[in-house]
């Protein structure tokens, strides 16, 4: 299925068969070798998830694959087994099965789960029975010239629906073409595949696929592979269906290359009933010059459908991009996807649920070819079908030589407009520095300003500054106020509606105020300019604060394909540090990074990112003076930065490490910036009341001692004892400081001053959590979870399901709470804590940060969120040395926490993962500081199910229930003690 073959592996007789002779064709030994390796292969007959191995299928530089059974749906499936162990192969395997997830074709294989087992990745897909294209061209049964076209029509149909989703094959090959009995083919094997918004997985110059069947530029190694890249190996493909050989044959791969750049014999020298009408067309396809090739894979297939149909295609391209299509027939077919485009774009920034994002196959528009009747309408058409700007110019350029100096001038600023709208400043300063009109200065001054060019910038602004009606235009490009220069923006749309620039300079004041509001200033622009390179990256800044990072990737990859290679850096940053968050190539992501560097961005944002996909990508050494220079941004944006990458824990300790992520949270005095947010909400409480309290506050945000804490509420308590919000407002800060008594002291007496119920009840039910009373902290989450849907009832959600395991369902309730309210500090460190116990310690971090920031230590939960993100991060690898490494910097962030509480749940979350050796040692220190919690020898009991007797474990669980005869045993720890030990009579007696 992945069989590679060798440059030398087919004998092909010197001399030329006589046209009568049938020529000889050989039997595939796959299947010989398959019977061989039955006997020898240890995966057979085991189970990879709920997966059964029966027999192997085919094999490839680094994947096996086999005919499985799947017991769950009782069906037959193909898995392909990763049988390699190194990084790159297991970047390659993942990017597989992103790649083909990606895909929903009728010709290429279907996925239908993926996983690993044992350390090993498999993908599952469905299985179809057949032979490959490259066992069947060496068979008796190779199809004719009219079979092996329809096949073809099928495959390159299935890669234009890859380049459509921006998906490059990169090995097409017979060995990876399946076909049924019944005459339907299938694409396999996406494993070199690439995304065409970034490099390859290997380093400038290394060669991927397979030579016999790679295009010229690929096996030079060049880093231009493009669509006709997959043309050519197509049309290679389709010359051996015909002849049962490649295309070239050579005695050794230097020779191979040698002839790759001459065109080759037609296929009719091999195989007399090839027709000369396919000759030319299968020739054309493999043209060394990519651009005299078909431009499309859908070209390719139209081609050959055409030639079925008997209208015989064009025996060679004409010179130049322009001559092959200018048919009506696929004229008309060019226009319809440019239609069809059109609406695309229209659906995505609508708003809403989007469908698949043009690609960059489909935003170019290479195959539409308008002829209208004058130059000057030729350039508009090209223009308005999206055709790639080098394209354009040429047409206006001859559109200039004809028209009228009049008719010039509005050609020129029309072909500068377009310029700017691909991102092509320089050029578009060019054809405006003899600019006179006010409207050419208005234009000529963006220009300037994109293109940073100060002298233009200058004149252009002195010229329109002397005009009164220009004069607002001048100001509205140089306001540095976002806020004044977006009211600028609206004054200058008044004047001129058709200047866009100020549309964005509207819509990026009012990303200020939120991202909704400036994607409706960006609405109607885009409708207007579907190939407006800078709004499409001002639309996916958007994008990506409202949360939806895929339209956001889905919006710059139409950006890049309408610019490159002149997209902005900001939006080669933009769009790496996406793909990095959806797990593309780090190493490829690294040279988007890079080529943004070279463009001119040096800032501390893409530092950390580039650093970030280097320690992804292995490569530590390189990664860390990145990360030095990363170390100006704050840690709250660091984390902000990456907190949707998914760091594997050797990553989250470098980088921690280089960037003192866990440090930067540890407890210190409020910083000023601090103590002004501390402030915030007393001013509506009675005077003699605030300094106390807010003493109070900036002791807790210290994680001072609990005494003086004591003592500053009970001096707010006494300046205001009929105060009902004092009350409540030293309760929380006591409760938040674990200091259980005077936290119900001062609880009970808000109650009695008529404190809002709600907020009274909420900090009742967290008190009964802190103490370890978790059967009566239920009981009281139950009542307030059912009293309404405010941010109370979320929370008690949220809190309810975290104590019951379910922290899926805890973290979608944490996020409805803060959907509510955004400030509410108790929800977002219980969705810290949650996602420490999922296992996502830069999204915990991040929530803690946000915390960190506004409140210091108020709650000493903010250091169970934080050890417990730490500690999940760091599981994996070298346990013993990197948690002995970490440990003494969690140790001083639970400084932070006087009492029992925060070491118990950080110890329940860590007990999760592999980090036991801390979870014993806080557990130690919380028995220490609280010695009646039967919190504690619960849990000190679950250690011990994985490495003691089931007496040991009874002992510490009976001590526990004496301590709280109603302590309940969680289910996961009954099923935990059940496989261990079987018998669970002498454990139901004990929590009857």
């Amino acid at each position: 299925m992945d069989t590679e073959v060798a440059y030398y592996s087919i004998d092909v007789d010197s001399e030329a068969s006589a046209p009568e002779t049938p020529r000889p064709r050989r039997r595939s030994t796959q299947r010989l070798a398959r019977q061989a390796e039955k006997s020898s292969d240890p995966l057979l007959n085991t189970s990879f998830g709920r997966y059964r191995l029966l027999s192997p299928l085919g094999k490839g530089g680094y994947g096996r694959v086999y005919k499985a059974w799947d017991p769950q749906l009782e069906r037959h499936v193909a898995i392909k087994v990763l049988s390699r162990r190194d990084k790159k192969a297991y970047l390659r395997f993942a990017r597989e099965i992103t790649t083909t997830a990606r895909l929903n074709h009728p010709n290429v294989v279907g996925i239908h789960d993926s996983g690993a087992s044992a350390g090993r990745p498999y993908l599952v897909m469905e299985l179809v029975e057949g032979e490959s294209a490259w066992d069947l061209g060496q068979s008796d049964q190779a199809p004719g010239p009219e079979e092996a076209a329809r096949l073809m029509a099928q495959v390159a149909r299935a890669i234009q629906h890859a380049h459509e989703r921006g998906v490059l094959h990169r090995d097409l090959k017979p060995a990876n073409i399946l076909i049924t009995a019944s005459g339907h083919a299938y694409v396999l094997d996406f494993g070199l595949a690439r995304h065409t918004t970034h490099g390859r997985l290997t380093q400038t110059g290394a060669v991927l696929g397979t030579p016999l069947f790679m295009a010229p530029e690929q096996s030079r190694g060049s880093d231009q592979i493009s669509e006709r890249s997959d043309v050519y190996g197509l049309a290679a493909t389709f010359y051996y269906l015909l002849t049962g050989r490649p295309p070239h044959v050579a005695d050794s791969v230097d020779q191979l290359l040698d002839c790759l750049l001459n065109e080759p014999e037609p296929p009719s020298a091999h195989a007399p009933g090839v027709a000369p009408a396919l000759d030319a067309l299968v020739l054309r396809g493999l043209q060394a010059s990519p651009d005299k090739r078909f431009p499309s894979a859908q070209a390719f297939a139209e081609a050959l459908e055409a030639w079925l149909e008997g209208d015989a295609p064009a025996a060679r391209p004409l010179p130049g991009a322009w001559g092959a299509l200018h048919t009506p027939r696929v004229l008309g077919l060019a226009l319809a996807a440019s239609l069809c485009f059109g609406l695309a774009l229209g659906l995505l920034f609508g708003g809403g649920s989007s469908p698949e994002a043009p690609t960059p196959a489909a935003t170019t528009a290479a195959a539409v070819r308008p002829d209208p009747a004058t130059p000057a309408a030729a350039a508009r058409a090209a223009a308005a079908q999206r055709a790639g700007f080098d394209e354009v110019y040429p047409l206006y350029e001859r559109a200039l030589t004809e028209a009228t100096p009049e008719a010039a001038a509005g050609l020129r600023l029309e072909l500068a407009q377009l310029a700017l709208r691909r991102n092509r400043v320089e050029q578009a300063l060019g054809l405006l520095r003899d600019a006179s009109t006010r409207e050419q200065l208005a234009w000529k001054a963006f220009a300037a300003l994109q293109a940073r060019d100060k002298a233009e910038l200058t004149d252009a602004l002195t010229r329109l500054a002397a005009d009164p009606e220009g004069r607002v235009f001048a100001s509205a490009l140089v306001e540095p106020d976002r806020q004044q220069a977006g009211f600028l923006a609206l004054c200058a749309l008044r004047r001129d509606p058709s200047w866009w620039p100020a549309e964005l300079i509207l819509a990026e004041a009012a990303l200020r105020s939120g991202a909704s509001e400036a994607r409706q200033v960006l609405a109607p622009l885009l409708s207007a300019h579907p190939d407006h390179v800078p709004a499409l990256t001002l639309d996916a800044r958007c994008l990506t604060r409202l949360s939806r990072r895929r339209e956001a990737l889905a919006a710059l990859e139409v950006a890049r394909a309408l610019a490159s290679p002149h997209l902005d850096p900001r939006a080669l940053l933009l769009e790496g540090a996406l793909a990095l968050g959806f797990g593309a190539d780090p190493l490829d992501v690294a040279a988007d990074f890079a080529r943004a560097r070279a463009a001119g961005l040096d800032d501390p944002t893409l530092h950390l990112w580039w650093g970030t996909a280097l320690l992804l990508g292995d490569d530590e050494r390189a990664a860390k003076p990145h990360l030095s220079k990363a170390r100006k941004l704050s840690t709250a944006r660091i984390l902000s930065e990456l907190a949707d990458v998914d760091l594997d824990p050797t990553v989250f300790r470098l980088l921690d490490k280089e960037l003192g992520l866990i440090s930067s949270l540890d407890p210190a005095r409020p910083s000023d910036a601090l103590r002004d947010a501390l402030q915030t909400g007393l001013g509506e409480l009675p005077d003699r009341a605030r300094e106390p309290l807010l003493r109070a506050r900036l002791l807790a945000a210290g994680a001072e001692a609990r005494g003086p804490l004591e003592a500053a509420c009970a001096a707010a308590l006494k300046a205001a004892p009929r105060s009902g919000a004092v009350a409540l407002e030293a309760a929380r800060l006591l409760t938040g400081r674990d200091a259980y008594a005077a936290a119900q002291r001062a609880l009970g007496a808000a109650r009695t001053l008529g404190a809002p119920r709600s907020d009274a009840d909420r900090l009742e039910a967290e008190l009964l959590w802190r103490q370890g009373r978790e059967v009566a902290a239920l009981r009281a989450l139950g009542e307030l979870a059912e009293r309404d849907s405010g941010v109370a009832s979320r929370w008690a959600r949220s809190l309810t399901a975290y104590l019951r395991g379910d922290l899926a369902r805890a973290e979608r309730e944490a996020k409805e709470a803060l959907g509510l309210s955004p400030s509410d500090a108790p929800s977002r460190l219980l969705l810290a804590l949650v996602q420490a116990g999922q296992g996502e310690p830069l999204q915990a971090l991040t929530s803690c940060a946000e915390v960190h920031r506004q409140q210091g230590y108020l709650d000493s939960l903010l250091a169970a969120a934080v050890v417990s993100a730490g500690a999940r991060g760091a599981a994996g690898g070298a346990l013993d040395e990197d948690l002995a490494l970490l440990a003494p910097r969690l140790n001083e962030v639970l400084r932070g926490a006087d009492g029992a509480f925060a070491r118990v749940e950080a110890s329940r979350l860590a007990l999760g993962s592999s980090a036991h050796v801390l979870a014993g040692s806080w557990l130690a220190e919380a028995l220490r500081t609280e010695p009646d919690r039967a919190q504690v020898l619960l849990l000190q009991g679950a250690q011990l199910l994985g490495r003691g007797s089931a007496q040991d474990v009874l002992a510490v669980w009976s001590r526990a229930r004496e301590v709280d005869p109603a302590l309940p045993l969680p289910a996961a720890y009954a099923r935990r003690y059940a496989e261990r030990f079987g018998d669970l009579g002498p454990l139901e007696s004990l929590f009857q």
